[in-house]
């Protein structure tokens, strides 16, 4: 296995720096080209080399979007590759098909009905038109490890249909049709359409209604209907959302299986003060006479002070196990460079009552820039303070980040996580990381990374990356 990690490893980095050595002005499409050079011996998650579109090919043809290929334990992996292939005419329709990772279609990624797998990339191809009613369909399987950061053995391969319609000045339909193929443990079919109709002028009914067909229990109706109004300095909104059980299938569901309502409101009473509010009730579908998780919330933000914006919410957390209460204040002045105080105040409602005293209270102060902006600058620093009285370890610590022109073309960039006070006199540096580029020839940029971390033994193999860029002109096919 080493020796065919290093094989593999060699012939990839072989393929970027022909690449790289393609003259700069002889091919049509502009993308830019990075390659990680790490030391020998070192794994990294970082990708290997990455190939991005800078700008669109000016004729048609077959065009690499995105190409990114990341060096693992078991040797180079592509991901996001995709490729935009010829558009067609068929019927006197235009035909854009695409190639590689994507996602799906927008339908599927908005609709209330849907469960989490459905925002996953998905690897297969997809054809889609434009005009009066635009469709698509994708063909192709979700990579639910990419998306939850769990390794799974396979995503479940999927045949997604969406259409856009619109029958009426005032009404749009949006049906779509989601068919997993070859997966005994998750949805097999589902099917939904999405509705919306402006009932008058400032209130429009959105609606979402399907079913789904699961492995061992037949269809499952699905539903989910709201209210959207909007009058002068007055936003408001309700809706109702009835999943579908999920039939012991926990994992990555194409379908949600949520019950839950929910009502939101904001508006302006006065000029500069904005009130809001939120309420919501969720309970899992499958499970009958569970008790409600209910979320509440009230806010304020007044920005006609003399100094800055202030902003203050309380929320209220209810489940069957604990209730939180949270409050949060802020205070905002662009003026001062966009300095930020946040307090954030944490405590289980029912402390009173419990032996334990479940509380967590932080200060924090983020200050976006610390030096003076302007044309030429050399020095831009940025830095948040964070204070938790109730840590374990760190007391107060603080983030430092900035730039620091070194000589023409090359800077230094840096950033840092330091304990400024700990309660268990423990290690008060947590990371460092710095990185500067170097423009070695026209179009190509050389990186160098040094970055530790708390707990890291201070190696140049572990703490060391180089990084090459090059722009490129890709040819279309």
């Amino acid at each position: 296995m080493p020796s065919t990690r290093a094989s593999a490893s060699v012939s990839t980095a072989a393929f970027v720096l022909l690449l790289l050595s393609f003259p700069a002005q002889t091919l049509a499409q502009q993308v830019k080209v990075s390659l990680r050079v790490a030391p020998l011996g070192s794994l990294s998650t970082s990708p290997l080399f990455v190939v991005d579109v800078i700008e669109a090919p000016s004729r048609r043809g077959v065009t690499l979007p995105s190409l990114t290929v990341t060096d693992t334990a078991s040797g180079p992996q592509l991901a996001n590759l995709a490729l935009a292939l010829p558009v067609m005419t068929i019927n006197r329709t235009s035909v854009t098909s695409r190639f590689g990772d994507q996602q799906l279609p927008q339908t599927f990624l908005v609709s209330p009905l849907s469960g989490d797998s459905v925002h996953a990339p998905m690897r297969g191809v997809s054809f889609s038109t434009a005009g009066a009613t635009p469709w698509t369909v994708s063909i192709g399987q979700l990579d639910t490890a990419s998306y939850t950061g769990v390794p799974t053995s396979s995503g479940p391969s999927v045949v997604a249909l969406a259409v856009n319609l619109a029958p009426y000045r005032r009404l749009s339909v949006a049906p779509r049709l989601l068919v997993p193929v070859r997966s005994k443990d998750r949805w097999h079919t589902s099917i939904g359409t999405a509705i919306r109709a402006d009932v008058m002028p400032r209130v429009a009914f959105v609606s979402d209604v399907g079913a789904a067909d699961g492995a061992n229990g037949g269809w499952a109706p699905l539903a989910s209907a709201g209210l959207l109004g909007h009058w002068a300095g007055t936003e408001v909104e309700t809706s109702v959302l009835r999943g579908a059980p999920s039939f012991g299938a926990q994992d990555m569901a194409t379908v949600g299986s949520v019950d839950r309502e929910l009502a939101r409101a904001r508006m302006r009473p006065l000029s500069g003060l904005t009130l809001s509010g939120l309420v919501s009730w969720s309970r899992p579908a499958s499970a009958a006479r569970t008790a409600d998780t209910t979320l509440g919330s009230v806010g304020v933000v007044y920005d006609r002070l003399p100094y800055g914006q202030l902003a203050a919410t309380r929320e209220h957390e209810l489940t069957s196990s604990r209730a939180w209460d949270t409050t949060r204040l802020e205070w905002r002045h662009q003026a001062l460079r966009g300095l930020t105080i946040r307090y954030t105040d944490r405590r289980d409602a029912n402390s009173a009552s419990s032996a334990t005293d479940h509380a967590s209270r932080l200060l924090e102060v983020d200050v976006p820039s610390l030096t003076p902006q302007h044309v030429g600058g050399r020095l831009n620093l940025r830095a948040a303070l964070a204070a938790n009285p109730y840590a374990d370890g760190a007391l107060v610590s603080s983030r430092v980040s900035g730039r620091v022109a070194v000589a023409d073309d090359v800077a230094l960039v840096g950033e840092t996580e330091l304990e400024l006070a700990r309660s268990d006199g423990g290690q008060r540096l947590r990371a460092l990381r710095l990185t500067t580029d170097v423009a070695v020839m026209r179009g190509t940029a050389v990186q160098v990374l040094c970055t530790y971390r708390a707990g890291m033994p201070f190696s140049i193999a572990r703490a060391f990356e180089a990084r090459i860029s090059r722009t490129i002109e890709l040819s279309s096919w």
